[in-house]
Order: structure tokens, then sequence, then C-alpha cells
């Protein structure tokens, strides 16, 4: 568990700083987010957290989807 959520964090931080160069590779950085945000939703998935689930769910994956369809798409 320990390992995912650190994996989530480094996920987080490499993708945050891909979308803040504003570069060629800016819009892989929500990539990155969107694998972050999946990690993230493992994590209260295991520990049967409900309310931090649907936070991750609904709130970091709509908002990476978002970014995603904004920049790729």
């Amino acid at each position: 568990m320990l390992g995912l959520r650190l994996s989530a964090a480094f996920c987080a931080l490499v993708g945050g700083v891909m979308v803040a160069s504003n570069t060629s590779v800016s819009p892989y950085g929500f990539l990155v987010l969107c694998l972050s945000s999946g990690q993230l939703c493992l994590v209260p998935w295991w520990m049967r957290d409900r309310l931090l689930l649907l936070h991750s769910g609904v709130v970091l994956v709509c908002v990476d989807g978002l970014g995603v369809w904004r920049w790729l798409l």
C-alpha cells in the first residue's frame, strides 16, 4: 500500500511538472496525472473508504479526463 501511495505521489509530481512546463510534452502530463488518480482510487477501495473513493473517482479522474479531452483530443 505504501508503494502505491509513493508511486501515485511521484506520478502526480511528474505530471504536474509536465503540464506546468508548457512545452510539447505538456498534454501528456495529463495522462500521467490520470495514472496518479487511478492509483489514488485503488487505495480507498482497498481500505473500504467509500467517501474517499467517491472523491478520488469523481473529482480527480473527471478533472484529469477533462484535461486529456482538452489537450489531446
